[in-house]
């Protein structure tokens, strides 16, 4: 669905392909595998808007996506695209992270527990920056999914389609923070 995605590559920079036929492929598959969960028909018009998006660029293919999922969860953290920040884009890695930081006041920089390795090696220079580094990581859930058993970890998609709001607006509680 991607098209000239490569590691080489900012997010701002790969395009998603937005023929329909391809969005409709994917918006049936969902059906399939989901259309007996006790949620679908809240949760399917959610993922039409975000899979039917005309949004060829991928970084605000996922904004509006996580404004749609966002929305429908009652998360109201403001989101911003770091390619529209006036910001020294010669930047990598962590110096990009601790300058953006920096550029928004903040005092703490959250990152998923898989950029430990990345971030936790410079822990001194987010330090010096005044920046401390936290890690969520979610706690073990588990909820049911039809007569199967449970498979952990699928996605966000599962947990919305097997739990009302509420208990989706639950289940994002249960992590804890770490700092590497």
């Amino acid at each position: 669905i991607l098209s000239g995605a490569t590691p080489n590559k900012h997010i701002n920079e790969i395009q998603v392909n937005t023929d329909f036929r391809i969005q409709a492929k994917l918006l049936r598959t969902l059906e399939m595998c989901y259309s007996k969960a006790p949620y679908y028909t809240q949760v399917a018009p959610l993922l039409q808007a975000v899979i039917s998006q005309k949004e060829p660029n991928l970084a605000r293919y996922l904004y509006c996506a996580f404004q749609i999922v966002g929305a429908y969860l009652g998360i109201t953290t403001e989101l911003l695209l770091s390619s529209e920040l006036d910001k020294d884009s010669s930047l990598k890695a962590e110096r990009k992270v601790i300058a953006i930081c920096k550029l928004l006041g903040a005092a703490e920089y959250y990152n998923s527990v898989s950029g430990i390795p990345l971030y936790v090696p410079h822990r001194d220079e987010f330090t010096q920056a005044g920046i401390k580094l936290c890690f969520p990581k979610m706690r073990e859930i588990t909820y049911p999914q039809l007569k199967n058993e449970f498979v952990p970890n699928l996605s966000i998609i599962d947990v919305m389609m097997f739990n009302s709001q509420e208990e989706c607006r639950r289940l994002l509680t249960e992590y804890d923070v770490t700092d590497g």
